[in-house]
């Protein structure tokens, strides 16, 4: 196994949840869309990234969308303090639909479970309260297992 392989298989166990969908492509960004603005996420942007790298070589792969999610109140009060300014490169946060080349589809997106271990305070409790209204933002679109249990 190469040490890329390995390096993303401990992304996935960590800073990366990546699970299975039973929905097409288009079937899962319309139910994301919809589901996230129910658990009160903005939308302030959407990426058909796939389009992207055709108009821009002769690069051929399969579906892709980034659909951004932000909520202004939880990255305002994550991102305050300066020593916290850093993570604004992770914001909006993404969630990525695309289809593997053996046609599965497959959701990826930051895992704010994990994440909240490495913090304490208000950014523990932020980072908690988005991963648990993106578990249920994502409810029915993916298959997913719980691997990561909050921090105590």
């Amino acid at each position: 196994m190469s040490l890329g392989t390995l390096a993303m298989k401990a992304l996935r166990r960590s800073f990366i949840r990546d699970d299975p969908s039973p929905l097409s492509v288009d079937e899962a960004v319309e139910r994301l869309q919809v589901q996230a603005k129910a658990q009160g996420w903005r939308l302030p942007h959407s990426f058909d990234l796939q389009e992207f790298y055709a108009r821009h070589g002769p690069f051929e792969m399969k579906r892709v969308m980034v659909i951004y999610l932000c909520d202004p109140p939880g990255g305002y009060a994550l991102t305050r303090p300066d020593a916290f300014k850093p993570l604004l490169a992770l914001m909006p946060s993404s969630v990525c639909i695309y289809e593997t080349s053996r046609g599965e589809v497959r959701v990826t997106r930051l895992n704010y479970h994990f994440m909240a271990r490495m913090f304490g305070g208000k950014a523990r409790h932020t980072l908690r309260e988005s991963g648990e209204r993106m578990d249920a933002t994502l409810a029915g679109i993916v298959t997913q297992r719980r691997c990561h249990p909050h921090p105590a």
